[in-house]
């Protein structure tokens, strides 16, 4: 099974940074800062039965 171009796409539009300093230090006592990647993975080769993509 492969992955739909569109599917590839919306991974793609998924992946990036978030980082919420400024949040993180205006309320210190209700947030922590947090700085997130997502990034595309291929998550198994394509000897596999299944193709994914795993966001870490």
């Amino acid at each position: 099974m492969t992955l739909s171009p569109q599917l590839i796409a919306l991974g793609t539009y998924l992946a990036g940074e978030f980082d919420n300093q400024q949040q993180a230090l205006a309320e210190p006592a209700w947030y922590v800062h947090l700085r997130l990647w997502k990034r595309p993975v291929p998550l198994f080769t394509e000897d596999s039965k299944r193709d994914a993509i795993c966001y870490l």
